[in-house]
């Protein structure tokens, strides 16, 4: 779509629709009054979704109950509204051709600019007279080419929700078909292994970006190492993604790095009993386009060493940037970072008469390092066509070490892995509009994989361990997709494409048709069909897992493994019930297959919690199903409340390597989410806002198997009934998080007080079973956990 057009055609229309817009035409106060409310600009860019070129003449209305201003787009597509009363406000925006977009929930500090890209969906068709009406969607993802399962969501909310603990991961518990836990942020999507979760940052797939990633359950850490200052608005996948999402079986977190602010510097303080925060942003060079931004975090828990001893507190750092420098016709290019050090671990009972378990004499160590370094570059060429390149390398390392520990004294080592592995990735996506009805996303990825592997175990804690599984070397993966949406009328569209990946180490090749149809009716109301074929490479130490066949000569069994798949149909209504309150129900059927089994066995590989050691010989001769339905009921903030309620019904099974069907660790069989708060203008001038919100949590037990206690007792261990695998489930789990927080704005900063507490009523939420040596009997041991933040945030 070309722009040569003259001014007036811009111009009036524009003035037209503004007088259309149905806000109160009364602002908040006089403009010769003087200024008593603290203000703030409100700024951005509006550009269509497809090709991502500016829009010039669109019509930006901020809107509250008391205050309206609008405000036209120039012909780089920017718009700036000023002296915007601090508060929440909705964005309305129009534009000739185009579909109206309501954003609502903004809010409006004194502290910094609100700075927004608003991207809008062309029409199909026009019918003259006709008005369009605007619609209220805070949950569209950003990403055009997907049809359901999704949505976005804001930093903002990450630490607005219960729960959320400005972390991404965590907020996504509350969403339906996803199980958490209070303890970390790794989230089982309807039914599948938390490790089947793809990570990217900026259009590119990246190491878990988490603090103690993989230390509890693979696929999941502790903390985001992503901070809240730097994280834009992203997507959450929960299943039948679309085509460019490769080497993920079951969800995607698709996270943004905002810019920094290219007019006005700015800096903050937090502290909390988490961390230290300093951030800051702001141009290179005032009147410039290039930008930074930065955070560093350091852990309180560090600062106690000193009083506690050695291994007992887990220790972190982090470090995330982001460099903007537009460059006019050229394009845009920008550098990013993060980075990470982390450290944990637990020391025996001093007192051996409390012995009870082997775990009470062992000294555990856990040491982790990641860093991911890239480089994007975005160039918008005729008009019609966005291509995006990117260079990114990352590493990530972690050791884990257990020590039996001897009255004598003397450390005894029964279990060591360490993991390092570095890649280098390649990525250059184009998207190209090809009409207002059909459009393309092209894209090609490169990654080289370097690992260096040492694992080694005891079959019996005290005796010498021995190697399993150590290997360096490199691999990697080629992917490629393309996929077309087509708006075939007003109310209906389609999109499909094929991705296909090559996996080096054995040069399998998958190839992954995906689909999907959404038809709007009546007023609100649609109806969405999704098929999607997926797959994913298993964690590299299942690969490297060996044994001697003759002195000098050994056979490592599963180098063959080819990648996980699974075809997944999902089947989607959704209705606004009104402006500010949407139903949505979702009915989704998973088939698993090419999952790796032990052949004569229970043991499947869909069941993979965190298993450093895995000593089984593999073939791909598993499957799976998962099967339910999600429920979403959502208020979304407007006079000053908002609700999230959701439900989960899970159904998920697995056919072994013996050929019997059970189970899956994660079958929870159901998951509820009550999720609500409240906001309270306060002061004067309402310009103290006391936020808060509280989220309760019902979640069936995690799968375990059957205990033999007799053959336990001879063991002097824990025994299980293999026969009846995952039969059993340890306790279903309830817990509470709470979150309040107060802002108060002032005209040069702003401040916020926050208490956040996961599991408030230190409710168990980690079961396991531990043999007593004094009883002489296997107990279902329930641990529980209250993790506190309490923090004060400034920023000017």
């Amino acid at each position: 779509m070309q722009f040569r057009i003259p001014a007036i055609s811009i111009t009036v229309p524009s003035l037209l629709l503004i007088c259309t817009l149905s806000f109160p035409q009364t602002p908040i106060r006089n403009p010769q009054t003087p200024v008593q409310t603290p203000v703030q600009t409100i700024r951005g860019t509006i550009v269509d979704q497809n090709s991502e070129i500016p829009l010039p003449g669109a019509t930006v209305g901020v809107r509250s109950a008391s205050f309206f201003r609008g405000e036209i787009s120039d012909h780089n597509g920017v718009f700036r509204i000023e002296d915007v009363p601090v508060g929440r406000y909705t964005i309305e925006v129009r534009f000739m051709g185009y579909e109206p977009r309501i954003i609502p929930e903004v809010l409006v500090s004194s502290a910094r600019p609100v700075v927004l890209e608003i991207r809008l969906q062309e029409l199909v068709s026009e019918i003259e007279g006709v008005v369009v009406k605007a619609q209220v969607r805070k949950d569209i993802p950003i990403n055009q080419m997907a049809v359901l399962s999704a949505r976005t969501f804001t930093v903002e909310e990450t630490r607005r929700y219960a729960g959320g603990f400005d972390d991404p991961g965590r907020m996504a518990a509350s969403f339906a078909g996803v199980s958490g836990s209070p303890n970390d942020n790794a989230l089982s999507i309807r039914g599948n292994s938390p490790k089947g979760l793809l990570w990217r940052i900026e259009g590119v797939a990246v190491p878990n970006p988490n603090h103690f990633a993989g230390m509890l359950t693979e696929g999941g850490g502790i903390l985001s190492l992503l901070s809240a200052q730097l994280l834009n608005n992203s997507d959450f996948y929960t299943g039948a993604f679309p085509v460019e999402y490769g080497n993920g079986l079951s969800g995607v977190f698709d996270m943004n790095l905002r810019a920094g602010d290219n007019e006005k510097r700015g800096w903050g303080v937090q502290i909390g009993t988490l961390g230290i925060d300093g951030f800051g942003e702001g141009p290179f060079v005032k009147g410039k386009n290039a930008s930074y931004i930065f955070n560093y975090r350091y852990s309180t828990t560090a600062f106690l060493k000193g009083l506690i001893p050695e291994g007992q507190l887990p220790v972190f750092q982090d470090l995330s940037f982001k460099l903007n420098f537009p460059a006019g016709k050229a394009g845009t290019f920008s550098l990013w970072g993060i980075g990470g050090l982390d450290r944990n671990g637990s020391e025996p009972l001093a007192d051996s008469s409390d012995w009870n378990s082997v775990w009470d004499q062992t000294r555990y160590i856990w040491k982790g390092k990641t860093g991911i370094l890239g480089t994007k570059h975005k160039f918008i060429y005729s008009g019609t066509t966005a291509i995006h390149t990117s260079l990114t390398a990352a590493t990530s390392q972690f050791s884990d070490s257990k020590e039996l520990y001897r009255p004598e004294g003397i450390y005894t080592e029964y279990e060591y892995a360490e993991n390092l592995t570095s890649m280098l990735s390649f990525s250059s996506v184009m998207t190209h509009k090809f009409s207002k009805k059909l459009s393309n996303r092209t894209g090609v990825v490169l990654s080289r994989i370097a690992y260096d592997i040492t694992i080694r175990a005891a079959d019996t804690p005290g005796e010498p361990s021995a190697e399993y599984g150590s290997e360096d070397g490199a691999t990697g993966t080629m992917q490629g997709f393309s996929q077309f949406k087509w708006a075939i009328s007003r109310n209906i569209s389609f999109s499909g494409g094929f991705h296909s990946m090559l996996f080096f180490l054995n040069n399998s090749v998958t190839l992954e048709p995906r689909a999907g149809m959404t038809y709007k009716f009546l007023s609100g109301n649609s109806m969405s069909l999704a098929y999607g074929n997926h797959s994913q490479v298993e964690p590299l130490q299942v690969y490297f897992y060996g044994y001697e066949t003759a002195p000098g000569e050994s056979i490592k069994p599963n180098l063959g493994l080819t990648p996980s798949r699974s075809n997944h149909f999902v089947l989607a209504y959704n209705r606004l019930l009104t402006e500010n309150l949407r139903l949505t129900a979702e009915v989704y059927y998973q088939h698993l297959y090419n999952i790796p089994v032990k052949p004569g066995d229970y043991y499947s590989l869909v069941n993979f919690k965190k298993e450093y050691l895995v000593k089984d010989s593999l073939s791909n001769e598993g499957e799976g199903t998962n099967r339910g339905i999600d429920l979403t009921v959502e208020r979304f903030l407007n006079k000053n409340y908002y609700y999230l309620i959701t439900g989960s019904l899970i159904d998920s099974k697995y056919l072994a390597g013996d050929h019997k069907t059970y189970s899956t660790r994660w079958d929870y069989g159901y998951v509820l989410n009550f999720l609500g708060g409240r906001e309270f203008f306060m002061g004067k001038n309402r310009d103290r806002i006391l936020g808060i919100s509280g989220r309760l949590v019902f979640q069936g037990g995690e799968r375990t198997h059957p205990v033999d206690q007799e053959q336990s007792q001879l063991a002097q261990d824990v025994v299980y009934d293999y026969s009846r695998a995952w039969e059993e489930r340890f306790p279903n789990t309830f817990y509470i998080d709470f979150t309040a927080t107060f802002r108060i704005n002032k005209h040069k900063y702003s401040s916020v007080w926050g208490v956040q507490i996961k599991n408030m009523l230190l409710e168990n939420s980690i079961f396991y079973h531990e043999f007593n040596t004094t009883g002489q009997t296997v107990e279902v041991k329930g641990e529980g956990f209250i993790f506190p933040n309490i923090s004060y945030k400034i920023e000017f």
